[in-house]
């Protein structure tokens, strides 16, 4: 089933980037998007190609990632139904990292064109969009730091807790990370073979700070 125009408006009036927006400002600017559906690993994006549109999943899990030298994997980040991605499109620039469906997701695409001239009329949503980006390139900035000074227990450790930071949802006694990781997602993110971060994840279950509920992580304790 197609999404029409309304639908397109209630996705972006959820989201944070555009809440702020007045209601005539949203329904123009979903006059403009439009929605694709993607398969689980399907490429949403890739590096270096022409950003024409910032993202908005309305549907599944998006992994942001970029290639090391020698073909591994790095996992930037990930985008969750709500969630803006792509957003340096409104600055003109080719893609940096590669954008993949991790499971079967419908994506909001907003023309970077029509987001300037929103964000010209509605300075929150420059605002929100600068804190994301902003945020981004904190965490970024904290695993480059990470991968210098910590050994790999601390940054496993560390990873998990932005995951419940950034994405978790918390429960009476523990934070839930609504993501479909897998043992080499971790290792790709802290910068460690997948045998490696293994070793630490079960080092973590047994000591009581980690469990696994359905292919998701749940966090007991922050340390």
């Amino acid at each position: 089933m197609g999404s029409t125009h309304g639908d397109i408006a209630c996705f972006l009036s959820r989201s944070e980037v555009f809440r702020h927006a007045t209601e005539a400002q949203i329904s123009q600017l979903a006059g403009q998007c439009r929605i694709q559906h993607y398969t689980p690993n399907q490429i949403v994006f890739g590096s270096r190609e022409p950003a024409t549109d910032v993202l908005l999943v309305v549907r599944g899990t998006v992994k942001l990632f970029d290639v090391t030298r020698d073909g591994k994997e790095a996992i930037l980040d990930f985008a969750l139904p709500g969630q803006v991605f792509g957003e340096l499109a409104v600055l003109g620039e080719s893609r940096g990292e590669y954008a993949e469906a991790v499971d079967a997701a419908r994506i909001v695409h907003v023309p970077s064109r029509s987001l300037k001239q929103l964000m010209e009329q509605a300075p929150s949503v420059a605002a929100e969009l600068t804190r994301l980006t902003a945020g981004r390139t904190r965490r970024f900035e904290g695993r480059l730091k990470s991968f210098l000074f910590a050994n790999h227990r601390d940054r496993v450790v560390e990873v998990l807790a932005e995951l419940a930071r950034t994405h978790g949802i918390k429960t009476r006694q523990s934070v839930l990370i609504p993501l479909p990781l897998r043992q080499q997602d971790i290792a790709g993110m802290v910068g460690s073979a997948r045998e490696t971060a293994n070793l630490v994840l079960g080092e973590l279950r047994q000591e009581g700070h980690l469990r696994f509920q359905h292919q998701r992580m749940e966090v007991l304790s922050p340390n």
